[in-house]
Parts: structure tokens; C-alpha cells; sequence
């Protein structure tokens, strides 16, 4: 069997993993990483047998490669993508697609040029969960949406080390946008915001944002995110989702994985759900999403979700930042 060759240009925290997977995955031969940080690279190389490169368009050049992850900083992803495209690469770009719309559309319209597929990373769409309430959704089973609730508030080290190069509605926020565009069955048209900065001012970011979206159908939704969590927290991670139908409701409560871990000075809930070594593999989320991009790779199908998904959750998100700062609603659309 042909055995897809994959790529992998920033090789951190999550850039690691998408190459762990690719290792894990019996399509796919992970042949190269690449990441302006030689020890880095080299490190996670080693692990997995790979090249290392610090140089990703010499990557792209030397290695003939099927397909590439682009786990680069936020700020970081337009030119290793462009650059992936017009070497007929089919590139997997993690959330956000992007910063800025124009940097969206010079992803988007150069895949689309080359002939490569083209995927984001928003990994609630291979949450079980939320798979089933969207299917439950769309399928008429709570009638027609009326509101929507999401939290998700993480650790202040997160903000530390993330806050550098993107903030809380592009980095961590954007997964429940792309929820609330999904499970909405419509378009948004407006949007508002407020912010509050008080933990992490020395840090020149925001520590947390208010914010509700309206949608052209009628159904609204409603956000509050944050990055002040104390490390003496028992989860890292705080998300939840509630829909409001005309015939039913939804909950979704990620703030308890099922597992639940109390030891002499600690209590823990380990994360089941996004990434979670088990048996000694990657499972969770992060492993189905980029399985599903090699599976659309090999049989030549659409990846879901495509640029133009990813693009629309960007849209929003520059809205509620736009209003966050002027303090009015802003159109969308």
C-alpha cells in the first residue's frame, strides 16, 4: 500500500502531536519536520525517524511530500501555507486559518489555484459530543435553534505563552464561534463584545471577553472566555455548550473528562477528550481530525472543515474584536 509522505513545519506543543499522529497513522510516513528551532526540530525528529529541517520551503523542496501540517504560531501561518500550495502540497493549517482576512484569502484562493486541499483544525467538530449535538442539530431534533451558550476559560500560563503572538478570541474562543456558525444553520450578521484586562495587563493582553452573535435566522448566542485560571486548578480547561431549540436542548459540560484523580496533595481531571495518550498512543480529537485529512487526501474528498468555514469564524472574531474596542455592535455580512 502507498503510504502518503507527511510534513510537519512547527514542531511545539501542537505541532509535535500532529506529527505523532502522522506516525501513528499506518497511511502515512512521517518523512520531515521543520522548526526555526534546531534542537526542537532535531528532538522531534529523532523520535519519529524523520528529517529535520529548521528551513520549511527547503522541506518542501527536498522531501516530495503528499501532505503537510502547519502548526507555526497563529501569526506564523500564511507563507509556510502558500508556499505548501504552490508546491502541490495539500496542507492542514491549524485554527486560526489566520489573522486577517486578506491573509485568509491568500491562503485560501492559493490552494484553490493549485489544486491542493485545504483544512483547518478545529478539533470540536471530532468531539463526539459536539458531533452528535450538530447531528441532532441539523436533523430537526430540538426544533429550530433560539439561543446558544459557550464558556471556555483556560490557565493563566496559557495566556503567557499563547498571548505573545495571538489572544483569546483568535486562539481559544474561535473553536465556539466555529460551533455557534455550525449548530446556527445560518449566517452571522452582527456581532458585539466587551473585555476586561486585569490579571494579564503586564502582559498586554485581555483577560477575558463578553460577547453575543445574532445570525440571520433569528437564533443568537451568547460567549464568556477567559485565561486567568490558577495552575492549582483541577482542569486546564473549562468548556462548556448549551442550545436552546423551539423543541428541546442541549448540553455539553467538558469541564469533568469522566475521570476524575485525587492523590496526596492533588486532585485532578485529566483531558480524555483532546489529545490523551492511552496504551501508549495519541488518541482524542487532534488524532481523528488529521486522520480525516489523510483519508480525504487518499481518496481524493473534501476536507471538512475547509477554508471557507475557517474564513467565516475568523470574520466574526475580527468583528467581536472590532466591537470590544469601540464598544458598539459591528455588521457582519
Amino acid at each position: 500500500m502507498h503510504r502518503l509522505r507527511a510534513g510537519v513545519v512547527g514542531v511545539g506543543s501542537f505541532g509535535s502531536l500532529h506529527a505523532r499522529a502522522y506516525f501513528e497513522n499506518p497511511s502515512t510516513e512521517l518523512v520531515a519536520v521543520a522548526d526555526v528551532d534546531q534542537a526542537r526540530s532535531v528532538e522531534v525528529a529523532r523520535r519519529y525517524g524523520a528529517k529535520s529541517y529548521t528551513d520549511y520551503e527547503e522541506m518542501y523542496r527536498s522531501e516530495r511530500l503528499d501532505l503537510v501540517s502547519v502548526a507555526t504560531p497563529d501569526n506564523l501561518h500564511v507563507n509556510p501555507a502558500v508556499k505548501a500550495a504552490e508546491a502541490g502540497i495539500h496542507i492542514l493549517v491549524e485554527k486560526p486559518i489566520a489573522m486577517t482576512l486578506e491573509d485568509a484569502d491568500r491562503i485560501i484562493s492559493s490552494a484553490a489555484r493549485n489544486g491542493v486541499k485545504l483544512m483547518v483544525n478545529f478539533i470540536l467538530r471530532f468531539d463526539p459530543r459536539y458531533r452528535a449535538a450538530y447531528e441532532r442539530v441539523s436533523s430537526g431534533g430540538i426544533g429550530e435553534v433560539v439561543t446558544m451558550w459557550g464558556r471556555r476559560t483556560t490557565l493563566l500560563e496559557t495566556a503567557r505563552k499563547y498571548g505573545k503572538f495571538s489572544n483569546l478570541l483568535h486562539d481559544v474562543i474561535i473553536h465556539d464561534i466555529d460551533m455557534f456558525n455550525l449548530m446556527s444553520l445560518s449566517e452571522p450578521t452582527q456581532a458585539y463584545c466587551v473585555k476586561v484586562r486585569k490579571a494579564c495587563r503586564e502582559l498586554g493582553v485581555d483577560d477575558a471577553y463578553l460577547g453575543i452573535v445574532r445570525y440571520r435566522n433569528g437564533a443568537a448566542a451568547s460567549f464568556e472566555t477567559s485565561w486567568v485560571l490558577p495552575s492549582s486548578s483541577p482542569h486546564w480547561l473549562d468548556a462548556r455548550l448549551h442550545i436552546v431549540g423551539t423543541g428541546g436542548a442541549i448540553y455539553i459540560d467538558l469541564q469533568s473528562h469522566g475521570l476524575e484523580v485525587v492523590e496526596d496533595v492533588k486532585f485532578s481531571r485529566p483531558d480524555l477528550s483532546n489529545w490523551p495518550v492511552v496504551g501508549g498512543r495519541l488518541m482524542g480529537n487532534l488524532r481523528e481530525a488529521v486522520n480525516h485529512f489523510v483519508e480525504c487526501v487518499a481518496g481524493d474528498k473534501e476536507p471538512w472543515p475547509g477554508g471557507a468555514d475557517a474564513r467565516k469564524a475568523l470574520a466574526v472574531v475580527l468583528a467581536l474584536s472590532e466591537s470590544a474596542e469601540t464598544e458598539r455592535p459591528v455588521a457582519l455580512g
